[in-house]
């Protein structure tokens, strides 16, 4: 999975091989690394995709929005 966005550093937005938006969570998942490089698979924690691009975006602003400690 490449890197698509960075959330912060325990989440990102990736692109899978099908090209599939797919929100990532781990520790440090994405610290050190930039839009377009490759997702460790040990680091990620836990994955969520969603059918809809719309629902992916308002669910990827909901989440910049809500402090960490909430989610």
């Amino acid at each position: 999975m490449i890197i698509k966005r960075i959330l912060n550093h325990n989440a990102v937005i990736a692109q899978s091989k099908k090209d599939i938006d797919i929100l990532l969570f781990g520790r440090g998942i994405a610290f050190g690394r930039k839009t377009g490089d490759k997702v460790n698979p040990i680091d990620i924690e836990k994955s969520f995709f969603l059918k809809n691009r719309d629902n992916m975006t308002r669910f990827t602003e909901m989440f910049i929005n809500v402090p960490l400690e909430l989610v």
